[in-house]
């Protein structure tokens, strides 16, 4: 198992001193935020994650990741193939895993599109909803805060599978989507600009069902999932 830590001790200000871009053309205008130490999570703002993940890319510290990959397509003598099969589990609800879900499936997208363009690869993600949490949550405050970073995660999920899949082209009201990108930063003081597919499937986990029958507990959606 490889693990990646893409926080650190550092505030948010420390981050932004090295982000020009982040600082100049996206990140919220919040001095608030500045002071927040980035290992203690994103506490529901999805920028932070979104920064801390720059920064892992910025310091190499994301080719722990495409090392994983590369280890998958070790020569092992078998004849058996198969097509590599990502998931990517996340909540739609806090900073941390919202912020990141979509571009780490881009991100992978795009490395083997680079080194293993001859390789079938299907990505899944599993997007668990703000609803799941209803049990723990107990401010109505906090589960509105929630259900917004859920809406703007499935919103920019759903933008850029449109973009993707190329429903822009056939239908007007969609053309909107059809410039959609993310610059990313590369370890030389560059950009890459992500466009492609997040997800060849994107499931959404909710606590009620079609059926309307819902789980009543934290633990009964965990047995379940």
């Amino acid at each position: 198992i490889t693990h990646i830590q893409t926080s650190s001790t550092q505030s948010v200000l420390d981050y932004l001193k090295k982000d020009d871009d982040a600082r100049n053309n996206w990140f919220p205008n919040n001095t608030t935020l500045y002071s927040k130490t980035v290992s203690e999570g994103a506490g529901q703002v999805r920028a932070i994650s979104r920064l801390a993940l720059n920064a892992t890319i910025k310091t190499g510290e994301i080719q722990k990741l495409y090392k994983a990959i590369d280890d998958l397509f070790l020569k092992d003598g078998g004849d058996l193939k198969q097509a590599l099969r990502v998931i990517i589990v996340s909540t739609a609800a806090g900073g941390t895993g919202s912020g990141i879900a979509m571009t780490t499936g881009m991100l992978i997208r795009e490395y083997l599109h680079k080194h293993y363009r001859e390789k079938a690869a299907i990505i899944r993600g599993y997007v668990v909803l703000p609803g799941v949490l209803d049990t723990v949550i107990r401010t109505e405050t906090e589960k509105e805060s929630l259900r917004r970073n859920g809406y703007a995660t499935i919103k920019e999920i759903n933008a850029f599978m449109i973009k993707a899949s190329g429903f822009c082209s056939v239908r007007k009201e969609l053309e909107r989507y059809k410039d959609l990108y993310i610059d990313i930063p590369t370890t030389t003081k560059g950009f890459d600009k992500l466009e492609g597919l997040p997800f060849d499937f994107c499931f959404l986990l909710d606590r009620t069902g079609q059926s309307q029958e819902s789980m009543q507990t934290l633990d009964q959606y965990l047995d379940f999932a």
